[in-house]
C-alpha cells in the first residue's frame, strides 16, 4: 500500500516498541484497515476509558492519534462513467475531522445560518421582553458511570431528550454540539426553536432564565444537571457553538483547560464515531421566520447552477491514495490525474 494506514503512537504499538506495557496489542493483519479502527481497537478495549477523569498523558496520547489521522494528506480517487469527460479520472480532497477542508466545509454551513444575523442586534420576532421562544441549553454529565459508557450512550440520551421535549412543547428546531469536558465526559449543547411554544423569563446575575424551569428538567428526564438559558443575540449563540467541531478551539484556546476540552472534544468525537454537531433541516428557515428576512436569492441561483452542472454526470470510487502517491505538491480539492498517474493507481490495485 502507498499510504501509512496509522498514526505514530498506534503503529507502535503494533511493533511492539510502545513505552511501558499495552493495554491491548492489534494483531498486525489489521494493517490495511484506517487509522480510527487501530485507535477503537486500543482504546476501546483497554482500561484507559473505564475510569471517571483521563489524565494530561492520556489527552496527549489520543489527541497525538487524533492529529496522525487529521494531518495524512488523503484523496479519493473518482471515475467519471459518462458526461464529456468519459473515463476521466479525478482525485477529490477528503473532508477529515478537523482538517482544511472539514472545516471550510463546516464553516460555509455556518456562515449560511448566520446570513442576515448581526451580532450587534437582537432580532427575535418578540412583541415584549418577558418571554423568549429560544433556549440554549447545556446538559451536563455525572461522573457515576465511566467516562467510555457516557460517550458510547450519549447520542441515545440526547434523542429521548427531544423526543421528549417535542412530545410536550410541539416542533423544535434544534442546533446541537457535542462537546467533552476537562474531565473527559461528554456535554451536549444545543440552541433550541420552539415553533409553537414561549416561556416566561427573568433576568438574574445578567442572564436570561425562564420561569418553568422545573417542568422543562422533569420533561427532559435527564440523568444530570441541565442549564438553561433564554437566547439574546442568535449569531453570538450559533458562532459560539461552531468553535466546538473546528480545530479552531484548539488554535484560539488561550488557558491549559480550554485546550484539554478542545482536544478531548475532536478526538472522541472521532474516537466514538460521534456526529459533532447537528442542524435541524428547518433551523435557517426557523430563523428567518424570527428576524422577517428572506433568503439569499443570488445564493439559491449559484447553488441551482452548480446542481445543474452536474446533472447526469455519475463517479465511479476508484482508491483511496496520499498526495505523495498522487504527486500532489500544493493544497489541492479536485485534481484531475494525467495518464501516467492512472498507470500508478492501476498498478497498485493490480498488487494488492
Amino acid at each position: 500500500m502507498s499510504r501509512d494506514t496509522s498514526s505514530f503512537t498506534v503503529q507502535r504499538r503494533l511493533n511492539g516498541t510502545s513505552d511501558g506495557s499495552s493495554d491491548h496489542k492489534p494483531d498486525v493483519s489489521e494493517a490495511t484497515t484506517s487509522k480510527l479502527s487501530y485507535a477503537r481497537d486500543f482504546y476501546l478495549n483497554s482500561d484507559k476509558l473505564e475510569k471517571t477523569e483521563v489524565s494530561e498523558d492520556f489527552v496527549n496520547e489520543v489527541w497525538q492519534d487524533f492529529s496522525g489521522f487529521k494531518n495524512s494528506n488523503d484523496y479519493v480517487v473518482l471515475k467519471q462513467n459518462n458526461g464529456h469527460y468519459d473515463g476521466s479520472l479525478f482525485a477529490m480532497k477528503l473532508a477529515k475531522r478537523g482538517n482544511k477542508k472539514y472545516r471550510e466545509q463546516k464553516k460555509r454551513r455556518i456562515r449560511g445560518l448566520l446570513e442576515g444575523l448581526k451580532t450587534d442586534e437582537v432580532k427575535l420576532d418578540f412583541s415584549d421582553k418577558d418571554y423568549t421562544k429560544a433556549l440554549f441549553v447545556t446538559f451536563t454529565h455525572n461522573d457515576e458511570v465511566p467516562i467510555k459508557s457516557a460517550w458510547q450512550n450519549i447520542s441515545e440520551k440526547y434523542n429521548e431528550v427531544i423526543t421528549s421535549l417535542r412530545q410536550k412543547y410541539g416542533k423544535i428546531s434544534v442546533f446541537r454540539v457535542f462537546e467533552a469536558y476537562k474531565s473527559g465526559y461528554p456535554h451536549i449543547h444545543a440552541i433550541m426553536l420552539f415553533h409553537d411554544e414561549k416561556f416566561g423569563t427573568f433576568e438574574h446575575d445578567g442572564k436570561t432564565r425562564i420561569q418553568r424551569k422545573n417542568e422543562f428538567e422533569a420533561t427532559c428526564n435527564y440523568h444530570s444537571f441541565i442549564d438553561v438559558k433564554g437566547v439574546d443575540n442568535l449569531a453570538k449563540s450559533i458562532t459560539y457553538l461552531s468553535k466546538y467541531f473546528t480545530k479552531d478551539s484548539v488554535d484560539i484556546a488561550d488557558n491549559p483547560e480550554d485546550l484539554r476540552k478542545a482536544k478531548l472534544t475532536l478526538a472522541f468525537n472521532w474516537l466514538f464515531r460521534r456526529r459533532s454537531f447537528a442542524v435541524s433541516e428547518d433551523f435557517k428557515e426557523k430563523i428567518r421566520e424570527f428576524i422577517h428576512t428572506k433568503s439569499n436569492s443570488n445564493n439559491f441561483t449559484s447553488r441551482l447552477q452548480l446542481f445543474r452542472f452536474l446533472e447526469g454526470v455519475s463517479f465511479e470510487f476508484v482508491s483511496l491514495n496520499d498526495a505523495e502517491f498522487l504527486e500532489i505538491d500544493r493544497y489541492e480539492n479536485f485534481v484531475p490525474l494525467d495518464d501516467r498517474i492512472k498507470a500508478k493507481i492501476d498498478f497498485e490495485g493490480e498488487c494488492q
